[in-house]
C-alpha cells in the first residue's frame, strides 16, 4: 500500500499549527498572569 503523501503532508500541517496555536495562547496567559500579578504588588 503505498503511502498518501497529499494527506500526510495536510496532517503533519494541522498538527503544526494546532501545537503553534497551544504555544501562542499559553504565552499569552503567562503574560497575562504576570501583569496581574504586577498590578497586586
Amino acid at each position: 500500500m503505498a503511502i498518501a503523501w497529499d494527506y500526510l503532508v495536510v496532517e503533519m500541517v494541522l498538527l503544526a499549527g494546532i501545537i503553534y496555536f497551544s504555544v501562542c495562547l499559553e504565552h499569552w496567559a503567562y503574560r497575562r498572569s504576570q501583569k496581574e500579578e504586577e498590578k497586586r504588588l
